[in-house]
């Protein structure tokens, strides 16, 4: 700061700068001065009087924003210093500047990787001139284990496993650091803030406390606020991280055992009716999947599929008379039962099996339906008890 305040006689307090050009003058006809001192921003001039009384002056006005009674009558005030308090709060609040900005750093890694897996993506549908969506795309390998040309390319050859498995360890490393700092730095500093200012707030909310702080209570009450606010915020983002890098996983994970699957040729399109089935009652973070696909004695069997592990058959589910060259779909049926639906090689009526999933077990039932309904997909409702075939117009529930 180049300025200069003076008290006169005439008890005005004048400001002026160095080479003596006065900004303003304040009448202070009441208040007897007998200290004077800035503020350790240069915002503020505070005054000692006479009477024991310390009055707060704006530095760029002139206004007085505030008076406080410090001592008893004939008390004067001499000596004034006005130091700068609340340095932890800055510091604390430096250290979740940091944090932010090594969350940001860590996420931005794995930003570059998955925008660089979504280009590739991309770029191999265009050259295969498909115009759905890759979200529609990998649905539609997820629903029905079917890929499109333009998909298999970016699995296998541009993506490939070892593509599939940076991305991966880039996005867990991301979610691990992200969620460390949001744990271990930035939650327990917001803490501290919260604390240390509500017991600034206890103190301002008593009077005989209030005048030393010149702190206004609603101000203190604000922040408070905002504190416990984005406290509340970072936790619930804690949280969303850990499910979303859950998510991620869960992708990837099933993403790998497809690429395997197609790798290895058991790809969907290589056998009529194959299918990815999610395996009942998995919680795994990396959860099994079983492909289903018609076997050449009439019954469907069903593959084991994980990252950490080959194909393997875990149970085969008959079909009695539907030939295997004759199914169409199949999906998981409850616990431990499959739907799978028919089609008679010689163009005979559609048939819906219901089979168990474990050897030597006759199925379940069969329906025969109408000749004329060119049945397609299969789907099971929620409760279990219906069953839906659908065809190009039409949708039949039995």
């Amino acid at each position: 700061m180049d300025l200069i305040a003076l008290v006169m006689d005439d008890h005005k307090l004048h400001v002026h700068r160095l080479n003596w050009q006065r900004l303003w003058v304040a009448a202070l006809d009441d208040i007897s001065v007998t200290a004077l001192a800035w503020s350790w921003d240069g915002h503020h001039i505070i005054l000692g009087t006479r009477d024991g009384a310390v009055v707060t002056v704006a530095a760029e006005s002139g206004a007085v924003q505030r008076r406080s009674k410090l001592f008893s009558d004939g008390a004067a005030v001499v000596l004034l210093d006005w130091k700068r308090t609340m340095t932890q709060l800055d510091s604390w609040m430096r250290d979740c500047v940091e944090a932010w900005r090594k969350l940001c750093t860590e996420w931005a890694k794995a930003s570059a990787q998955l925008a660089s897996f979504q280009q590739t993506l991309l770029t191999s549908l265009e050259n295969f001139g498909e115009s759905g969506s890759a979200g529609d795309l990998f649905l539609a390998l997820l629903r029905e284990g079917q890929a499109s040309d333009g998909l298999q390319q970016f699995l296998l050859a541009d993506l490939a496993e070892r593509g599939l498995r940076a991305t991966s360890r880039a996005v867990d490393i991301a979610v691990l650091a992200i969620h460390e700092v949001l744990l271990s730095e930035l939650v327990p500093t917001l803490q501290k803030m919260a604390f240390l200012l509500a017991e600034l707030r206890g103190c301002v909310d008593l009077p005989d406390w209030a005048a030393s702080f010149c702190v206004p209570a609603a101000e203190v009450q604000t922040i408070e606020t905002f504190t416990l606010q984005l406290l509340i915020s970072v936790d619930a983002l804690r949280r969303d991280v850990v499910s979303d890098g859950a998510a991620y996983r869960a992708i990837f994970s099933w993403l790998l055992a497809v690429i395997q699957r197609l790798s290895e040729g058991l790809a969907a399109d290589a056998s009529a009716g194959a299918v990815l089935l999610h395996a009942p009652g998995s919680s795994d973070a990396s959860p099994h999947w079983l492909a289903a696909h018609p076997a050449s004695d009439g019954s469907v069997l069903v593959h084991r599929v994980a990252s950490e592990a080959a194909p393997a058959v875990l149970a085969t589910a008959p079909l009695d008379t539907c030939p295997a060259e004759a199914v169409v779909r199949c999906v998981s049926y409850g616990s431990d039962h499959l739907a799978a639906l028919g089609q008679a090689p010689d163009g005979g009526a559609p048939a819906l099996f219901l089979s168990p999933l474990h050897a030597d077990a006759a199925p379940l039932r069969h329906r025969d339906l109408d000749d004329d309904f060119q049945a397609s997909h299969v789907a099971v409702s929620a409760s279990r008890r219906l069953a839906f075939v659908l065809s190009i117009d039409r949708v039949r529930s039995v």
